[in-house]
């Protein structure tokens, strides 16, 4: 399950696939930061999945990066169902 992770001036949120944020309740000032509170941003996600038309709009956010400094960042990406297949 992937979570859409968004950063505004005012802090860390989930968006909840409708476009509406949910702000995770977390004192993470950092990536890092929040990767280490996996359990705020889950509690954040669980209340979107909840009520997914609830929270103010992403359109309306003034979006920061998600990646602060210092940060590494490592990803994988599918570009092919059978690549999909392949790495299970």
């Amino acid at each position: 399950m992937s979570i859409q992770v968004v950063r505004t001036t005012e802090g860390w949120w989930v968006e909840s696939g409708t476009g509406r944020l949910h702000h995770v309740d977390t004192d993470a000032d950092t990536t890092a930061g929040l990767l280490a509170d996996r359990s705020a941003v889950q509690e954040a996600a669980a209340r979107a999945a909840a009520a997914p038309g609830a929270g103010p709009s992403a359109r309306e956010a003034e979006l920061l990066s998600p990646v602060t400094t210092p940060c590494r960042v490592v990803a994988q990406m599918v570009n092919y169902r059978s690549h999909a297949v392949d790495s299970g």
